[in-house]
């Protein structure tokens, strides 16, 4: 090691070996505490000049799940007549009316288009008690609406993602309701949540409102008679 200064100065260290920072704190000994400083962290410098630096990223990815969970009812009535249900701006209320004991409220903020909120509140003792949900997807040509949710229950439970579908089939002169349940969620807390998810309040949705459609056309029937 070649040091440079005078005692006032910073010394120059032309090149370093390990056992040089030995001789450098010696020296540095007689300086200033300001200038022994700077003498160690220029040594510092120099000696690692040249080498690259790494940051290494630890990235910790985990397994998620994405299921779904399906439905599917025939109903004997037009497809568009059925969609028409699932599309109306009163939708909520019609469910709230028609499964009286599956909600405790069904609050609607909006026209009931894409972008309406709904907050769903159940029966005390439920899991989940609450959530939002929002309307995601309206699509007339292909018969489909996806209500995403956004807020509280399953999202809190685990759940990275969770979705109903409600997609309405065209099948001859019937029409068959598909309705489901999308979700993610991680490998280490799925079987605490699974076993609280299930398609049977979309499936118990499908048979009334089929029950309504067909009490509906036999009505509109009776009528033209």
């Amino acid at each position: 090691m070649i040091l440079n200064c005078t005692h006032n100065q910073v010394p120059t260290i032309k090149y370093g070996r390990k056992n040089d920072v030995v001789q450098l704190y010696d020296y540095a000994a007689s300086c200033r505490p300001r200038l022994r400083f700077s003498m160690y962290s220029q040594y510092c410098s120099n000696t690692i000049r040249g080498t690259e630096k790494k940051k290494k990223t630890i990235s910790i990815k985990r397994n998620k799940m994405r299921k779904e969970l399906v439905n599917e009812l025939v109903v004997a009535a037009p497809a568009d007549d059925v969609w028409a249900v699932y599309n109306s701006p009163t939708f909520p209320e019609l469910i709230d009316k028609l499964l009286p004991d599956d909600f405790e409220s069904i609050v609607k903020d909006g026209d009931g288009a894409v972008g309406t909120v709904l907050h769903l509140t159940f029966p005390e003792g439920s899991v989940p008690l609450s959530y939002k949900k929002k309307v995601v997807t309206i699509d007339h040509h292909k018969r489909l609406k996806e209500v995403r949710l956004i807020e509280g229950g399953y999202l809190e439970l685990g759940c990275s993602f969770y979705m109903d579908s409600f997609h309405i089939i065209e099948k001859d002169c019937d029409s068959c309701i598909k309705s489901t349940t999308t979700y993610e969620i991680e490998d280490e807390t799925a079987n605490q949540v699974e076993s609280l998810i299930s398609i049977d309040p979309l499936a118990r949705m499908a048979k009334v409102l089929s029950k309504y459609v067909l009490e509906n056309k036999e009505s509109n029937a009776g009528h033209h008679h």
